[in-house]
């Protein structure tokens, strides 16, 4: 339950990167947005893959690493953007490549969604919507990401003549968490709340 109530008490995070992103704060910042929603659904992930764990449904299990592959693709997107304006080609092109590998695994993953789905007991517990956005969510950035790659290959080839970064080489992206988690405990306890509840 604890990866659960993280995602409870905090602000929806694919919902913070997602208005961020239109907000355009910057690519460092919104990769640093990125990596923590991956964080985020990497635990719960893991946490989905311990031995007493079985109670949650393998298809679920695949919406977990679906998102923690498309946001940790999302984050290495829009730090490449950040170190290709910061005239670091040759780690961008790593980034790039990295992110381009993570995007053809959440593409995997959100097409997996559709095999879980098909059985009728899962039908209940999942939205309706929810296979085809996550296909064509994780599709459009997986042909984003194919077509920056391909002009920073170019580039790279023609320009830059930098060596790309290798994946375990490229420094990790610190994740950043727009809102603090709020126990429930400490809410309620508080005199505000308490007046209002009328307790």
């Amino acid at each position: 339950l604890q990866p659960l109530s993280t995602l409870h008490y905090r602000p929806p995070p694919a919902h913070v990167v997602e208005k961020s992103v239109h907000a355009q704060p910057g690519p460092a910042l919104a990769a640093k947005l990125a990596s923590h929603v991956a964080a985020t659904y990497a635990a719960l992930e893991a946490a989905w893959e311990e031995p007493a764990a079985d109670v949650v449904p393998l298809m679920w299990r695949s919406v977990a690493e679906y998102k923690s592959k498309h946001y940790a693709s999302l984050a290495q997107f829009y730090r490449a953007t950040a170190d290709s304006a910061a005239h670091a080609h040759g780690m961008a092109l790593g980034r790039l490549r990295y992110a381009h590998d993570l995007a053809t695994e959440a593409v995997r993953c959100a097409n997996s969604i559709d095999v879980w789905s098909a059985a009728s007991q899962m039908r209940a517990t999942v939205p309706p919507e929810l296979c085809a956005a996550a296909h064509s969510m994780t599709q459009a950035h997986a042909d984003a990401v194919a077509a920056r790659l391909a002009t920073a290959e170019r580039d790279n080839d023609l320009v830059y003549i930098e060596r790309a970064t290798p994946e375990s080489a490229l420094p990790p992206i610190d994740p950043t968490s727009v809102a603090p988690p709020l126990p429930s405990r400490e809410t309620f306890a508080q005199p505000d709340v308490q007046r209002v509840l009328g307790a």
